[in-house]
């Protein structure tokens, strides 16, 4: 048994993601088996499907409590072995001691199964608030908590443990991994990657984690507990400290991303944006591919961000699909589709994503009139007139 553990805001999201299949066509298949609920109201629609929409209006309502806890939501998904086809009641069962374990028995919980890999596995959404507000569910040391409660569980209902010796893909070799903290720790450092400047905060996220870093000329990762030293570079080429630092900085560049994950981001443009007339539908239709937009605002120049919407925090940008891909081309294309279209209009629902991480990372007062006038008289542009608006602890 193996588990995966993420926290997001897009409720929304997650639940498409588990209940609906990964498709681009207006009818969405089903393919998340609604199997556990606690503390929400789960309704049908009339054609038979779950509500979502109002599910998370539900989830959400609890969330906006407490404002503080800006990643609301938990996701957690555990894994069986091949041969292993556990019964609903057991899943239930586990489920139950999940929220137990985690401190999830009086919060809203939502669980489905899949059956669309070879092996069986399920997925929880819960949130982290309480009923009432109050204290979120704590995340620290979550990816050792979750590989402790899974071998309880393995000893608790007869399952078949994890190998000690597993076998893992690393940078196109095979390679045996030292332990199983080794999947722990790439899952830690890629959901928290996005969020950080330099690989000092990355350092202070692990520490909170349980996980202590030594640096010199490259990293060491260590787990003082289990007394387990671990390289940067054991862990694969894009965790050595080189390359994490470039990562930070968004110059890295990974050839199995390039191979897989770019290619897919291209083919689900090329398809959406062939008669997208306007930046909200474009929005509209990435989300529905599990892809959510943004730009970030540079000296000079603007560029897309491209985030996929599966909890597990990694993004492209638009430089990094190509020219074809950047800003200026996107918007070209929108306004080839609709030609009364104005930039103005393109470049404001970009810079409300931008003021609201901007407020989000500094606890700025920002002032929207004033920046909205600058749009009005300058067509949208994005960087210099930012300066002119005076926006005190925005960085640029």
């Amino acid at each position: 048994m193996i588990g995966k553990t993420t926290t997001g805001g897009n409720i929304r999201g997650l639940l498409n993601y588990c209940y609906f299949e990964n498709s681009t066509s207006k009818k969405k298949n089903i393919r998340g088996e609604y199997i556990f609920s606690q503390n929400l109201q789960v309704k049908k629609d009339f054609n038979g499907e779950l509500n979502l929409s109002d599910i998370a209006t539900q989830f959400t309502e609890v969330a906006v409590l407490n404002p503080n806890c800006k990643q609301s939501f938990w996701h957690q998904s555990f894994s069986f072995p091949k041969e292993e086809n556990p019964s609903n009641n057991l899943l239930e069962k586990i489920i139950v001691d999940f929220s137990l374990e985690f401190g999830f028995y009086e919060k809203q919980m939502i669980a489905f199964r899949h059956y669309d890999k070879e092996h069986h596995h399920f997925h929880i959404i819960a949130s982290r608030v309480n009923l009432d507000g109050g204290k979120a569910v704590k995340t620290s040391n979550n990816f050792i908590k979750t590989h402790q409660f899974c071998r309880k569980m393995e000893e608790k209902y007869g399952l078949k443990p994890l190998e000690a010796q597993r076998q893992n893909l690393i940078d196109g070799k095979t390679k045996e991994l030292k332990n199983q903290y080794s999947v722990f720790l790439r899952v830690l450092i890629d959901e928290n990657l996005h969020k950080i400047k330099s690989v000092d905060e990355l350092e202070k996220i692990l520490n909170q984690n349980g996980v202590s870093v030594e640096k010199g000329r490259g990293i060491t990762f260590i787990l003082p507990d289990k007394r387990i030293r671990i390289k940067g570079s054991d862990l694969g080429k894009p965790y050595s400290l080189g390359n994490l630092e470039k990562r930070i900085k968004g110059t890295f560049e990974n050839e199995q991303l390039e191979n897989s994950e770019l290619a897919k981001l291209k083919q689900v443009i090329d398809k959406v944006l062939i008669h997208t007339k306007s930046f909200d539908e474009l929005k509209s239709k990435l989300a529905e591919n599990q892809y959510q937009i943004y730009m970030i605002a540079k000296v000079g120049r603007r560029e897309l961000k491209f985030v996929k919407d599966d909890f597990n925090h990694k993004y492209i940008l638009g430089s990094d699909l190509g020219q074809t891909y950047s800003y200026e081309n996107m918007l070209s294309k929108l306004k080839e589709n609709n030609p009364k279209s104005f930039e103005s209009n393109f470049d404001k629902p970009f810079l409300a994503d931008l003021l609201a991480t901007a407020r989000g990372n500094h606890q700025a007062e920002i002032d929207l009139a004033k920046i909205d006038q600058s749009l009005s008289k300058n067509r949208g542009e994005v960087g210099i007139k930012l300066k002119n608006t005076k926006a005190k602890g925005f960085k640029k």
